[in-house]
């Protein structure tokens, strides 16, 4: 154990002296808060200086349950969506009004059908068509008056509907900060594993590293523990950078009530911490063996590049497509593991049992490595590459 010790406390001796490598575990997290941050603004902007522009609606054959419904409707009032100018038009002269949609001259045509209010009050769905263009006003205009419509009549048509939006808001950031957070890890690891091993063969130290007093296993455990503990600063950086950012991300989505003691518990951050803690060490000693096989720390990140560019891979898969979370055997599969257990978290939909299974897989995969890394250590055609 004390051996251990001394080649964890040389490693990390050695890069707090590096002031390069010691801002690099900041960085990840600085730049998850000034990301998140700067996207919240620009969207909390956006969406204020659209809500307060002039909207000039049409709306085409205005049933009488319809009639007055968005004037000083507490949806529009909250949001800010009171510049509005109505006009009431007949069915004869929408084709005129579709050429004011087409020359921007307006933002929105609401068309229903002619028996609307006899359609709903049969418990069937009315015909409405919204016209729009490009610009964002007549998106914003669609969005209000969407959410409108449905406030007003979903419950004849459906029962009841969840109106708060948060359930796609959390799906959203469900997929969204799992991505961010693990590349970020990821690249952490990246910053210390090749200068710990490959830096070693480079400067020529290593072979006075293998003939120290030190057993193979000891000096695998020490540089997996050090280059893990070294990886946990840029984790808990990328960490804290989310727990900063999101009133940003959620000001941004209409959603400024909420505040980050509400939305998620001290389970759920610890839950990710954990996540992460067992991410880092599968990384460090993946990384870790493929700097083995590398001459130098150019060499050695060329290596692992491929791992990062998986990563984003199948980030971007789990961001764009339907991520399933509740099949427990998933949950060995290295990276998707954590990418699935990190979005149910996110996304309030947790499957305790599945994180459980991702967690303990991690460390696992972690404990294999961490002995092939010690048979690495005694094959010296590897570790000179003779």
């Amino acid at each position: 154990m004390k051996n251990i010790l001394l080649i964890a406390k040389k490693e990390i001796q050695r890069v707090f002296k590096d002031k390069r490598l010691l801002f690099s575990f900041i960085l990840p997290g600085l730049l998850i808060f000034l990301i998140y941050t700067v996207i919240g603004n620009l969207s909390t902007s956006f969406t204020t200086n659209t809500l307060s522009e002039k909207a000039t609606i049409a709306i085409v054959n205005e049933p009488a349950s319809f009639n007055g419904v968005y004037e000083n409707n507490p949806i529009f009032v909250e949001s800010g969506y009171t510049n509005l100018e109505i006009e009431k038009i007949n069915e004869n002269e929408l084709e005129d009004y579709k050429v004011k949609i087409t020359d921007k001259e307006i933002q929105l045509i609401i068309y229903f059908s002619q028996t609307f209010d006899a359609d709903v009050s049969q418990n069937q769905k009315g015909l409405i068509i919204f016209y729009t263009n490009e610009t964002d006003g007549s998106v914003m205009a669609q969005t209000m008056f969407n959410t409108l419509i449905n406030d007003t009549y979903s419950r004849l048509l459906i029962g009841t509907e969840d109106l708060s939006g948060k359930g796609s808001l959390f799906q959203t950031i469900g997929k969204m900060l799992p991505f961010f957070i693990i590349l970020f890890l990821f690249t952490g690891v990246i910053t210390v594993c090749p200068e710990s091993i490959a830096g070693e063969k480079e400067r020529g130290s290593i072979g006075m590293l293998l003939i120290s007093p030190i057993s193979r296993v000891e000096l695998a455990i020490g540089k997996i523990l050090s280059l893990s503990i070294l990886s946990l600063i840029s984790s808990l950086s990328s960490f804290l950078g989310v727990i900063l950012s999101l009133p940003k991300l959620l000001s941004a989505s209409g959603m400024g009530d909420i505040t980050i003691n509400n939305m998620y518990g001290f389970g759920d951050y610890l839950l990710i911490l954990l996540i992460l803690i067992s991410g880092v060490f599968l990384f460090v000693g993946l990384c870790s063996i493929i700097s083995c096989f590398a001459k130098s720390v150019k060499e050695s990140t060329s290596y692992i590049s491929p791992i990062l560019i998986l990563v984003e891979l199948i980030g971007l898969v789990c961001i764009f497509t339907n991520m399933t979370t509740d099949n427990p055997v998933l949950c060995i599969i290295p990276l998707y593991n954590m990418f699935m257990t990190l979005n149910s978290i996110f996304s309030m939909n947790i499957n305790y049992i599945n994180v459980i299974i991702c967690i303990v897989s991690n460390f696992g995969y972690a404990l294999l490595f961490g002995f092939l890394l010690s048979k690495l250590f005694q094959n010296e055609r590897v570790m000179f590459n003779a």
